[in-house]
């Protein structure tokens, strides 16, 4: 399991194999080594994510129609954590339906969203064209954050999925920004249940999903 480690002699020449702000590399795995008596747990990010899909009726498939994120730094993972407003970092952004929204609008969403939330006094609510653009910034903003722990209702069933397969559909290359390690376009195509699921998880790969 996680644990502290000892690198020695390690090298700063990256190779841009993640996500993180700092990569090194060692020539010998006996140059990593578990330290044995180890430190207090660090405090670690932790990120809540929530998402608003609707239902292209064309296509028959989920697409990404709002998202949600607050942000809390230093919490820690022996105790109890301050998590009053003040201390979280908030993020929300939505974006316009479109032709996506097909016949049957949502009567709750409405077809001029900056109108709307100016007369509500809403403030600190993104407003962005179409789901490309909303997904840029939601992966932006999970990068920016650096979240250790991703928390989210439903992550492994619907959530990872969605924004993965999404990403891929608005060829977005910088979708594994949902964890820390840079990866390649998923082969999504012919891997249905568990295998599907297993893959999709994998995209967290450097954070702590649940």
């Amino acid at each position: 399991g996680p644990s502290w480690v000892r690198i020695m002699n390690p090298c700063l020449e990256g190779t841009n194999a993640s996500w993180c702000k700092v990569e090194v590399n060692v020539d010998d795995p006996k140059k990593i080594v578990k330290i044995i008596e180890q430190p207090r747990a660090p405090p670690v990010t932790t990120m809540t994510l929530q998402m608003k899909t609707v239902v292209n009726p064309k296509t028959h498939t989920h697409e990404l129609l709002a998202a949600a994120t607050a942000t809390y730094p230093n919490v820690s993972i022996d105790g109890a954590t301050d998590t009053s407003k003040g201390k979280a970092h908030w993020f929300t952004a939505i974006r316009q339906l479109g032709t996506s929204a097909g016949p049957n609008y949502p009567a709750r969403h409405p077809h001029d969203l900056k109108a709307v939330l100016k007369e509500s006094k809403m403030s600190g609510v993104q407003t962005v064209p179409n789901e490309r653009a909303l997904l840029s910034v939601l992966l932006n903003r999970i990068h920016t954050e650096d979240p250790d722990v991703l928390v989210s209702h439903n992550l492994f069933g619907f959530d990872f999925d969605v924004l993965v397969t999404r990403s891929v559909e608005h060829k977005l290359h910088h979708w594994s920004k949902l964890g820390r390690l840079r990866r390649t376009t998923p082969r999504l195509k012919g891997k249905t249940g568990a295998q599907r699921e297993s893959y999709i998880a994998e995209t967290g790969t450097g954070r702590i999903l649940c």
